[in-house]
């Protein structure tokens, strides 16, 4: 499943010793991808906001393919949670 999008946005810096939490979000479930989103903070401040979307695609020739019914059901129940 290849990375097919990337976006992060930076609002604040952030330092080599910052502790930093990262939450990852369930953000979607598209016909042949899924996306997540992000959020860097440190001390509840935000930092930073970003976001990920992986595609299916057949191996032998790259092509997208649909989202096979077991990991649909996966990250349906993910989205649910």
């Amino acid at each position: 499943m290849p990375l097919v999008e990337a976006r992060l946005k930076y609002l604040r810096p952030a330092y080599l010793d910052d502790l930093l939490e990262v939450a990852v979000l369930f953000h979607r479930v598209g016909p042949a991808s899924f996306s997540f989103d992000y959020e860097v903070t440190r001390d509840g401040l935000l930092l930073a906001t970003g976001c990920t979307r992986m595609a299916v695609v057949e191996r032998e020739t790259g092509r997208a393919i649909q989202l096979p019914t077991w990991a649909r059901e996966l990250l349906d129940g993910i989205a649910a949670t």
